[in-house]
């Protein structure tokens, strides 16, 4: 609701006829010049949303009230009171009448049982979908060597067979056999490692084409002694 209401200070206390509720706009014309320090000691007690120059000189100044009760406005020696009302009827307050008795209060503890097991819950569901991708990550790795194997043939077989053996070993171990830092462990022995080493050698031997089927059956069985470390695996 929004009034405008001149004054022309001719009277040393004024009382406003109309009530208003807390956050109500009110605009007032002062017929009066007064400098901005005088305006925000006059309205102190109000929020000024907008202050406008009139053609007669005077000033429009709306403001809001965030107090209830009679609100007191100071125009030089000059009062205004400003009945204010609460937005919040009694009907309101009887909502909370139940709260004031304390047996009617809940503390809130967020570590219950009942979320302490939800969180529990929410843990291991995180945990076990970790495992599960790294067992898909896993898998997905030596069903990829298997089938790029299968694009093996005479003549590219002295480079892609050692690569794709060194790339599913990476992956698998999260290793650098690719970069040549062959490092045995649980599931590669010494003797593994000199397998490598000979398909490194084999890349500069181009009289070796009768080893073909005996390397690539080698490395066929490498992957799958890895795969079947941790799980058997029919190829």
């Amino acid at each position: 609701m929004k009034k405008v209401l001149a004054v022309f200070l001719l009277a040393s206390s004024f009382l406003f006829s109309k009530e208003y509720h807390i956050g109500d706009k009110i605009s007032l014309k002062i017929n009066k010049n007064l400098d901005e320090k005088e305006l925000e000691n006059a309205f102190k007690n109000f929020k000024i949303i907008n202050k406008k120059k009139t053609k007669d000189g005077g000033t429009i100044i709306t403001f809001i009230s965030l107090k209830p009760g009679e609100n007191s406005l100071k125009l030089g020696n000059k009062e205004i009171i400003i009945p204010i009302k609460s937005t919040i009827t009694k009907n309101d307050n009887k909502i909370y009448e139940d709260l004031a008795n304390k047996k009617n209060r809940y503390d809130y503890q967020f570590f219950t049982t009942k979320n302490t097991i939800l969180l529990t819950t929410g843990v291991l569901s995180v945990l076990l979908g970790c495992f599960f991708w790294y067992e898909d990550r896993r898998k997905n790795a030596y069903l990829n060597f298997i089938k790029s194997m299968k694009n093996v043939n005479i003549n590219n077989w002295r480079e892609d067979i050692s690569y794709y053996l060194r790339k599913y070993v990476d992956k698998r171990f999260n290793s650098n056999f690719l970069g040549g830092e062959y490092i045995a462990n649980d599931l590669i022995d010494e003797k593994d490692i000199e397998f490598f080493k000979e398909l490194d050698r084999l890349k500069f031997s181009p009289n070796s084409s009768e080893k073909y089927e005996e390397i690539k059956d080698k490395a066929f069985k490498l992957a799958k002694k890895i795969e079947g470390g941790m799980k058997n695996v029919r190829v």
